[in-house]
């Protein structure tokens, strides 16, 4: 079987290379498989090969001599942005199964999702707390829009029932002017009556609208957050065993190896 990719020697290395995942194997099953030729560096204590793909991608194998755990690193170029790509073009060079992966370097891309996912998530629990907020005022409009208007629907009753007893005991020349009083007053007091009912109304419509869109929201959140719970669980499944030994190892393996191609250019 042909595989797409080269061993070169780490003289021609072109940039300094940093751990973008861990390969469930050892170097000599990959030496064994590829018939590549991995070698040590004393000076910090590890052994490596160097990969060219493509249109001149460059990755390193390497492992760690005193590695408390098994497995062999994968190094690529630490400008890239998009680690994940990067290893998937490895594994394709390498005919491997990315179930080998025992661990890898989160995308640049994928944390900017997540912090978006979690930035839109606190503004939406901010929207429905100010949507909750609203409707508690609204009813609080309601009621005292309310008591408001039974006051002043009761205040026009008492004017019309004392000008009824002012025309009553009003001599019979002063009687016709408090009955036209009494018949405005009196249609005041339907025309009062009907607007106090409409805006009544308008505020129960308002308030039920706003009910229904927080409602919505709810439902949406949580079916998000349900959603989201589950691509956590199964992420962290297939990521979270080998990453502390990574992530410290990752310090150690970028450092040394990137000065020795700088020396080599100088």
């Amino acid at each position: 079987m042909s595989y797409h990719f080269s061993q070169i020697d780490e003289r021609r290395r072109t940039e300094s290379l940093r751990p973008i995942g861990i390969l469930d194997l050892e170097p000599d099953d990959l030496a064994e498989r590829y018939g590549l030729t991995f070698r040590s560096d004393k000076r910090d204590g590890t052994t490596a090969a160097l990969l060219e793909i493509g249109r001149g991608h460059q990755y390193m194998l390497l492992r760690h001599f005193d590695s408390p755990t098994g497995g062999t690193e994968v190094l690529a170029s630490e400008l890239s942005k998009s680690p994940d790509r990067d290893l998937n073009e490895l594994l394709r060079a390498l005919d491997l199964d990315h179930r080998v992966v025992a661990w890898q370097l989160q995308d640049v891309q994928a944390r900017a999702s997540e912090r978006e996912r979690a930035l839109r998530q606190r503004n939406g629990a901010k929207t429905q707390a100010r949507r909750a907020s609203t409707v508690s005022n609204d009813r609080r409009t309601r009621t005292q829009v309310e008591r408001a208007t039974k006051r002043f629907e009761k205040t026009l009753e008492q004017a019309n029932q004392a000008l009824k007893a002012l025309a009553k005991d009003a001599g019979r020349g002063a009687r016709q002017p408090y009955g036209d009083v009494t018949k405005a007053l009196k249609a005041l007091q339907r025309d009062a009556q009907r607007a106090n009912r409409a805006v009544l109304k308008d505020l129960d419509k308002v308030v039920g609208a706003t009910r229904t869109s927080t409602t919505r929201t709810t439902t949406r959140s949580s079916g998000s957050r349900a959603v989201k719970a589950t691509s956590k669980r199964s992420t962290a499944r297939s990521t979270s065993k080998p990453k502390t030994s990574a992530t410290s190892r990752s310090k150690r393996s970028a450092t040394p190896r990137s000065t020795s191609s700088r020396r080599a250019r100088g």
